[in-house]
């Protein structure tokens, strides 16, 4: 009985309450844009959200319906339109309709927006002038007037035209004729400079940060040198806070005073990788980085790799050159144990490399001493030998961690010389390419290619680490880790003088951060053009994920009946 009790009651609270009803408006008449438009004024649609509705609310907003939507339309150039409302029930529900006649649209007439002082002849001014948003014969539409002078505003703050202001500022609307002049004339003033530089920070030297900046003391002014500078002293590792701001408020003698404040980030940071793939097992991997070895920007970074095929250890001393943000010198060295095909490679490497930015290409040349040990089984070879290189590459894409459109492209170019200690005279060439292509909003298509050669008399005397081999999760996917190459006599993989491979892969997203992909890859590393090409087919499953795509791979050969499938796992976006 008591809950029967209960029951009752609180069925006759929620019965007391208000009914919770919808409304629906319907505008009539005019396009999807206009009609947007018009919903947004209504007052009618900001009580629509609400969870209960109140019929005589619903009432009283309906009627000024037909006032606010005629002022709706006159932003779009409708000054006399026919309209006509029309409220009803349905249900618990509200329908209201809005039914327009827009009439004939205000048209515009005399045209005048002019930019008079010392930046009229600024670039970002003419190209606004010179494509204008309002244009005589158009139908008057208020956003395009507005937004005119927001961006004779924006031009004159992002170019130091301090002082600018509208000395006209006029729109004439006949509702009779229906026709409008505007008339907008901007008086920019003179254009400031960048005044003293303020710099609160003790991270590193005033001279290197001073030469990370995109400005200098004197240049004119411009806020989009600003927000650069800002990117790249953030981008440097240096700092955990960066802000580059104008004093706009203390200008004077036609300057902005700069003011640079910075804190420092975390000095040290540690990495640990763990991966698994049917070509080389378990892949461990750890680096640490010293991000500020000292105040002139100098920075370190050890790796370690290791997998059953390969070990790498790595450390790295990067200077910052010239223009620090475009030139960096990095010394290096590095013991290397690996075994590609059938050979032992157990090297040590000491380098130099000048990483080079030339607008949107990327130069590197570097010059390497090579101390090499290559067990051919049958054979041993040893080599100490000195080989420069130079390489440019590429990279376009619309977002570095989950790129849906874009390329990269590599090319190097290196060699060496008896003189120089290599056992033959060499010249190495390899080039790799990507292709990421939208295919709709949920496809996407994947080329990749790699060529290489060598060109030089006596290949056989050619170190283990300069020779081509193919196969592996970023070659063919249906063989195991550089598995590819031409054999000698005893049928050992000794490694090619060519290279070349390619790849199709199709991957569809499925759903929130999943895809799947199917793919084909091909090509081989030879000695000769008539040697035969490997192919494989897989499958593939993606994860995109916060730290970059995920890829688990199945492949299997398709010209070696004999090879088993291959399980590749990566991670890393596609460019």
């Amino acid at each position: 009985m008591k809950r029967a009790a209960f029951a009752l009651t609180v069925a006759g609270l929620i019965a007391a309450l208000p009914a919770s009803a919808a409304i629906d408006i319907v505008v009539n008449g005019v396009d999807d844009t206009i009609a947007s438009n018009v919903r947004a004024t209504l007052s009618l649609s900001s009580y629509a959200a609400a969870e209960v509705v109140n019929d005589q609310r619903v009432r009283q907003l309906f009627a000024s319906a037909e006032g606010e939507a005629s002022e709706a339309l006159q932003a779009y150039g409708f000054y006399n339109p026919e309209i006509e409302t029309h409220l009803e029930s349905v249900g618990d529900d509200w329908k209201a309709t809005i039914d327009i006649v827009p009439g004939p649209p205000v048209i515009l007439q005399e045209i005048v927006v002019e930019v008079v002082g010392p930046g009229q002849n600024h670039p970002e001014f003419l190209s606004l002038i010179e494509n204008p948003l309002l244009r005589p014969g158009n139908r008057l539409i208020h956003a395009d007037y507005e937004n005119t002078k927001r961006e004779l505003n924006r031009i004159a703050n992002e170019f130091g035209f301090v002082e600018g202001s509208f000395s006209r500022n006029r729109l004439e609307v006949d509702p009779v004729k229906n026709i409008a002049n505007a008339f907008i004339t901007y008086a920019t003033g003179p254009r400031y400079f960048f005044g003293d530089l303020q710099i609160e920070q003790d991270v590193i030297d005033e001279d290197l940060l001073r030469r990370y900046l995109r400005f200098s003391e004197g240049d004119p002014y411009d806020s989009k040198l600003l927000l650069s500078s800002t990117n790249i002293l953030f981008d440097t590792g240096f700092f955990s806070t960066i802000d580059v701001v104008p004093l706009r408020a203390v200008a004077a003698d036609d300057s902005v005073p700069i003011r640079v404040t910075a804190v420092a980030g975390k000095k040290h940071r540690w990495g640990l990788g763990f991966g698994y793939a049917s070509d080389t097992a378990e892949r461990i991997s750890a680096a640490w980085t010293n991000r500020r070895v000292n105040r002139r920007g100098h920075s370190l970074l050890a790796t370690v790799r290791y997998s059953s095929l390969t070990t790498i250890g790595r450390a790295s001393y990067a200077i910052p050159v010239g223009d620090p943000a475009l030139e960096r010198l990095t010394l290096s060295f590095a013991t290397i144990e690996d075994e590609p095909g059938d050979i032992k490679s157990n090297r040590y490497e000491l380098g130099s490399t000048l990483t080079q930015i030339f607008g949107p290409w990327q130069r590197i040349i570097d010059l390497f001493v090579i101390d090499e040990d290559s067990d051919f089984g049958s054979s041993t070879q040893q080599d100490t030998f000195i080989v420069p290189g130079i390489g440019f590459s590429r990279t376009h894409s619309d977002n570095k961690l989950r790129p849906t459109r874009g390329f990269r492209v590599q090319s190097k170019l290196s060699g060496s010389h008896t003189a120089l200690g290599a056992s033959a005279s060499f010249t190495r060439i390899e080039t790799r390419a990507r292709i990421l292509i939208p295919l709709g909003s949920r496809n996407s298509l994947l080329l990749r290619g790699e060529s290489g050669a060598i060109l030089t008399g006596s290949f056989s005397n050619m170190s283990a680490s300069q020779r081509f081999f193919a196969g592996g999760d970023n070659s063919i996917r249906g063989y195991s880790y550089k598995s590819l190459s031409p054999r000698d006599q005893d049928n050992q993989r000794i490694g090619g003088r060519y290279l070349a491979t390619g790849s199709i892969e199709f991957t569809r997203r499925l759903f929130n951060n999943w895809g799947a992909a199917i793919f084909t890859d091909g090509g081989n590393a030879f000695d000769s053009l008539d040697d035969d090409f490997e192919a494989s087919v897989g499958l593939g499953v993606r994860l995109f994920s916060p730290v970059g795509k995920i890829s688990v791979d199945i492949a299997q050969s398709v010209t070696d009946s004999d090879s088993s499938k291959q399980l590749h796992i990566s991670i890393g976006p596609d460019l």
